[in-house]
């Protein structure tokens, strides 16, 4: 069965450059659902639904509106999960999941800031292939697949001719 994080994952795999107000609605969709999850309202599925579709509106308009915001909100909320993601892979670090989230939102956000393409690709593929891979293969075959498919979004997206609403400079 195809679930909504799988199809997300696609989304954001091979679309992430080209629909960058999608790329940035499905962030803030992710990172509304694990905050609302975690934090708000555990348990309530109907609060953490709510929450989760207005960061992803919220973000969505932004990226469309106020383009710069979009751009730093898709690097924080990208950074952020994807630490977030790979958390298991690094052992225990002594660091709640906020801090990592917030640690890797200001790494995501200065990177696609500086280099906006490129990282704009890197991070879309690496969160579309955490999205995609599943939970039940062993931790070593997760991080190849992760890397594959992340390195096949990049490929797939560069492949794509740029959209003129993208915010790159120019």
């Amino acid at each position: 069965m195809v679930t909504l994080e799988f199809i997300l994952g696609v989304l954001l795999l091979l679309a992430g450059r080209k629909l960058f107000w999608l790329a940035v609605g499905i962030m803030g969709f992710l990172t509304g659902a694990y905050f609302a999850q975690e934090m708000l309202a555990p348990g309530n599925e109907w609060v953490v639904l709510a929450i989760a579709i207005g960061l992803g509106v919220l973000g969505a308009v932004f990226a469309v509106a106020f383009q710069w915001v979009g751009v730093l909100l898709m690097g924080f909320w990208g950074g952020g999960y994807l630490l977030m993601s790979l958390f298991p892979f690094m052992g225990d670090t002594g660091l709640s999941p906020s801090v990592l989230f917030i640690i890797g939102g200001i790494i995501g956000a200065l990177v696609i800031a500086m280099t906006f393409d490129l990282s704009l690709m890197v991070i879309t593929s690496l969160v579309g292939a955490s999205l995609i891979v599943p939970l039940e293969v062993d931790a070593s075959w997760q991080m190849i697949l992760l890397i594959v498919l992340a390195i096949g979004g990049v490929i797939i997206q560069s492949s794509l001719p740029k959209t003129s609403s993208s915010p790159t400079r120019q």
